[in-house]
């Protein structure tokens, strides 16, 4: 295995970390920014002559866009309008989330009506009625969102694009990175990262996985080349409602926060947007869902990081030569 260098991946929200290597800090050309935009501090480090501001503008860009919190975003319009002609943007990632979301019925990005009416990420989280609930289920359909170009039309739910935007972001800054003179950069949302180009001499990205249980410490790291690896769990995000700690990602059978005896899942992978809700929807469906994501990783999928309540650590064979347990609390175990 090639040796890993570890790098700056300032993920502070769902269970990444790196440190920054010396070897990296004492390169040239190296430049970073960090803005706030999708709900997370998110910084573009970078090696070559390209601005990282130019990333980063990008990056708020897509945020405006994105955002059905934003009463000024094309999202937030489609849910009021329910038609009508948007930008290349909104069609292309509501076309690709549309396609997943069918792929992982886990989620489902027409449910937004269900996630504001707990408002888990707001100042005044509340436990609905279960009227409310089974009512907000009822009017989410995947099916009812339709897009024939720049032409969308959604006849029932409300989008919120939680479980993708992040990185679907990631995707459109390493087009951009592409076509730049850059030769490596770690881009990170918090919960979605990329790690793009090659580090000199054929050294790997580092990627610390977060102990879930203890912030401050971790349970083993990644040595990775270019890839894109998002991270869910509930204990970064979550309310307390009623003395009972909530998740801000829900379960759709039930309409309430998800109850997944997992704690962490981290997916890597070749496309941002998949690894995104990817991750969402394995920690949604708990351990017992693991032989089944576990077997269906497909081309763009590396492999999956999975660590329930009980401290197992389950690790898919793409992984296996990449993943490096330094936790004497944790074990590695079969799904």
């Amino acid at each position: 295995m090639k040796t890993p260098v570890k790098v700056l991946l300032c993920l502070l929200g769902l269970g990444l970390l790196t440190a920054v290597g010396a070897a990296l800090a004492s390169r040239e050309n190296t430049s970073q920014k960090t803005v706030f935009a999708m709900d997370s501090a998110v910084t573009v480090r970078l090696t070559g002559k390209a601005d990282p501001k130019e990333f980063t503008d990008e990056i708020l860009k897509l945020d405006k866009i994105l955002d059905c919190h934003n009463e000024d975003s094309e999202i937030s319009r489609l849910n009021r309008e329910r038609s009508g002609v948007f930008s290349e943007t909104a069609a292309d990632i509501l076309s690709k989330a549309k396609k997943l979301c069918l792929e992982y019925p886990s989620c489902d990005i027409t449910a937004g009506e269900l996630i504001r009416l707990w408002g888990i990420n707001t100042d005044s989280p509340r436990r609905p009625e279960q009227e409310e609930i089974a009512s907000a289920l009822e009017n989410r359909d995947i099916n009812g969102l339709e897009i024939n170009g720049r032409q969308i039309s959604l006849s029932s739910g409300s989008i919120d694009l939680g479980c993708c935007a992040k990185g679907y972001a990631c995707d459109v800054i390493k087009q951009m990175l592409l076509e730049s003179d850059v030769s490596n950069a770690v881009v990170t949302f918090g919960s979605s990262s990329l790690l793009f180009g090659e580090k000199p001499n054929g050294e790997l990205f580092t990627v610390d996985i977060r102990d879930p249980f203890n912030k401050a410490d971790t349970i083993g790291y990644l040595a990775l080349g270019e890839c894109f690896l998002s991270t869910s769990g509930g204990y970064e995000r979550y309310a307390e409602i009623d003395g009972e700690r909530l998740s801000h990602i829900f379960d759709l059978d039930t309409g309430c926060p998800s109850e997944t005896d997992l704690v962490s899942v981290t997916v890597v992978g070749y496309s941002g947007i998949l690894t995104d809700m990817a991750s969402t929807a394995v920690y949604i469906d708990g351990s017992q869902g693991l032989k089944d994501h576990f077997s269906s990783c497909g081309k763009d999928i590396i492999g999956i990081v999975a660590v329930d309540d009980n401290k197992n650590v389950y690790l898919t064979d793409g992984l296996k030569d990449s993943f490096y347990l330094n936790n004497e609390k944790y074990r590695l175990a079969k799904p």
